[in-house]
């Protein structure tokens, strides 16, 4: 090989390498931009649709709570009941909460 060959095919090889280089580095900050807006993107999107159902979870509880303390008021509202407590007597009152348990 002539020097002269050799020096053309070094600049050839820096020059393709600098153009290389060149067109890499937009695309990979384009890349890492891309990447950042995305996980931005999801991270927000994951916390609504966690927000969302943690109110639709506190809606059931709570609807669930207001309807066992409906029951409860309709259990102490029974007459056997109320007269096992004005009385003492709680084995009838003991019958009649087992029979509301298992109906509830």
């Amino acid at each position: 090989m002539s020097p002269h060959l050799s020096r053309t095919l070094q600049f050839r090889g820096r020059l393709t390498l600098g153009v290389t280089a060149l067109a890499l580095i937009p695309l990979l900050l384009l890349g890492v931009l891309s990447a950042r807006q995305l996980q931005r993107l999801l991270t927000a999107e994951v916390q609504s649709t966690l927000r969302a159902e943690t109110e639709n979870f506190s809606d059931i509880v709570q609807d669930m709570l207001a309807e066992r303390e409906a029951d409860v008021r309709s259990w102490s509202e029974d007459a056997i009941v109320r007269g096992a407590l004005l009385y003492a007597t709680y084995k009838k009152s003991d019958s009649v909460l087992s029979v509301l348990q298992r109906r509830y």
